[in-house]
């Protein structure tokens, strides 16, 4: 591709650029077989931290020399409770994050109806309130109506009773020109009159 774009130019020129073209090739491939090989590295060093345990053969502790001698029973006894512990371990991990998404649904329904309950209080205190602001207008109406009521009779009695009163005075003047005339005032040993205060007549 180069010698077909450069046919023109120098020989020099051609020879710097295919060189400078090869060295940067060379280096990227070994910065990627670099990169790929600290890849590997890290990989095998993940896969070494994790340790396999050793297998529980001594159940039962029958033995009684230096050397022990398992037989394929018993390493097949062996890895089957094997198997069965790490089943009954990812049981009880199953069993533990349920139990603790129960008790994290539980909190969350807790704090909903807290909230929940404190919105249907906050609307019955309105409601209360409005009730009451009803009931105050309501008795302030029918107080200013009895009020009102009251001020009328106490009116009316008033007006009937200086009525009456005119009329009292002038049957009271019609019947004193009829009555019979005042009895004589009471005199003492001595002959002296004696008047009555008022509020005595």
């Amino acid at each position: 591709l180069i010698n077909d774009a450069m046919k023109d130019k120098a020989d020099k020129l051609l020879q710097k650029l295919t060189s400078a073209l090869h060295l940067l090739q060379v280096q990227n491939k070994l910065l990627y077989l670099e990169n790929k090989g600290m890849c590997t590295v890290l990989a095998t060093k993940k896969t070494q931290k994790k340790q396999s345990k050793p297998l529980n053969l001594q159940q039962r502790k029958e033995f009684h020399g230096g050397a022990v001698f398992w037989s394929p029973k018993k390493v097949r006894e062996a890895c089957t409770c094997k198997v069965v512990k790490q089943q009954q371990d990812k049981a009880e991990k199953l069993q533990k994050a349920e139990v603790r998404q129960l008790k994290e649904l539980a909190i969350l329904y807790k704090k909903m109806q807290v909230k929940e309950a404190k919105v249907e209080q906050k609307r019955f205190k309105e409601v209360r309130k409005k009730e009451r602001e009803v009931q105050a207008a309501g008795a302030a109406a029918t107080w200013a109506q009895n009020n009102k009521k009251k001020m009328l009779k106490m009116l009316q009695n008033l007006y009937s009773c200086t009525k009456e009163a005119h009329v009292v005075e002038a049957a009271s003047g019609e019947m004193a020109a009829l009555a019979a005339p005042e009895l004589p005032p009471k005199v003492t040993t001595c002959g002296r009159s004696i008047r009555l205060p008022s509020k005595f007549r």
